[in-house]
């Protein structure tokens, strides 16, 4: 299966980056313009990103502070399928996020996972 990974070292605790990528409120400041959902599992996000991307997204995976998952199942239809997910590492005083997207059409051409790799806060 093809993918994108993104690890990034955060200046944060798993809590605090937890609550970034599975609240709304978190969603909004780096991702989405407007979302609405509820971090439990198989729940449905609605994820809009401006006019004409109305998005759904169910969780599939949710382990607290630990793992969140989200399959894409209304988008653009290069996105339907997409698995986006998050798994998070406590390292210290900062954790590891991995960032991971997976499946999809528009990855049909990826012939090896991408790696980035990046420093951030949660300010």
């Amino acid at each position: 299966m093809h993918e994108i990974l993104h690890r990034l070292p955060i200046d944060a605790s798993p809590r605090e980056v937890f609550k970034m990528v599975t609240t709304p409120q978190g969603l909004n400041k780096w991702w989405s313009l407007m979302a609405k959902g509820t971090a439990e599992l198989y729940q449905t996000y609605d994820l809009r990103f401006g006019p004409g991307y109305d998005w759904k997204a169910q969780v599939t995976k949710f382990e607290e502070n630990r793992k969140f998952e989200l399959f894409i199942t209304e988008a653009m239809e290069d996105w339907k399928g997409v698995i986006v997910g998050f798994d998070f590492e406590p390292k210290g005083e900062i954790t590891i996020l991995e960032f991971y997207n997976r499946g999809g059409r528009r990855q049909e051409t990826i012939s090896e996972p991408l790696v980035f790799v990046g420093l951030c806060t949660c300010e």
